[in-house]
Parts: C-alpha cells; sequence; structure tokens
C-alpha cells in the first residue's frame, strides 16, 4: 500500500513538471527528490515573475503617462533607467534558475536539458 501512495505522489509531481519553462526536464527520470526541488523552486520563482510583471506593467503605464502628461526629459530618463535595471532582474532570474538546475540535475540531466532547450529554443524561432 505504501509503494502505491509513493507512486501516486510520484505521478503527480513527475505531471506538475510540465509548467512552463520546465518542459523540458520530463525526459530527465528524476528522481522524486528532484521532482521536490523543482516544484518548491517553481512556486518560488513564480511569484517573483508575477511580482515582476506587475510591476513592469505599472512602469509601462506610469511612462505612458508622462509622456502624454507632457513630463520633463530628465523624469522620463529616470524611468527608463528603472525600466532597464528591472531588465536586469529578469537575466539574474534567469541565472538563478540556471544555478539551481545545475545543483539540482547531474551530469548527464545538464546535458540532456542543454539539447532540449537548444531544440526548444529553435522551434520558437521557426514559429515567430
Amino acid at each position: 500500500m505504501k509503494t502505491m501512495s509513493s507512486i501516486i505522489i510520484l505521478l503527480l509531481f513527475t505531471t506538475q513538471v510540465h509548467a512552463k519553462g520546465f518542459r523540458v526536464l520530463d525526459e530527465l527520470n528524476l528522481t522524486s527528490e528532484q521532482i521536490e526541488k523543482i516544484e518548491k523552486f517553481k512556486v518560488e520563482h513564480k511569484e517573483k515573475r508575477k511580482a515582476m510583471r506587475s510591476s513592469h506593467r505599472e512602469y509601462r503605464e506610469k511612462m505612458k503617462e508622462l509622456f502624454v502628461s507632457g513630463a520633463a526629459d530628465a523624469e522620463l530618463q529616470k524611468l527608463h533607467e528603472t525600466i532597464k535595471s528591472q531588465k536586469g532582474g529578469r537575466a539574474d532570474m534567469r541565472l538563478e534558475k540556471m544555478i539551481f538546475l545545475k545543483n539540482v540535475l547531474n551530469k548527464e540531466q545538464r546535458t540532456i536539458y542543454i539539447e532540449k532547450e537548444k531544440k526548444h529554443h529553435k522551434k520558437r524561432r521557426r514559429k515567430e
């Protein structure tokens, strides 16, 4: 009975790894411990991305308001610098994900992950 519940939990976790940005992990034969760590990271990472998108949206709206109101150039430039620094935050999040995966996956899984990511990005470029 304990084995059956373990299998069910494992199946639930493996189906959840399909979330955006982590689909490639499905083919890596992850252990239950790896899946658990990835799920935890995904939840934390999702909240950060959500907050970043929200603030980016607010900055864009503020930029539009400043433009329409005829605000001073210096004010527009200051807001633009803030927006640029936020884009750096997205790069930081990508690095954070890479470091996390490097520490969770073994060498073979990392190699497969990189190959799958390359194929995924080639497919996306063809669609655009």
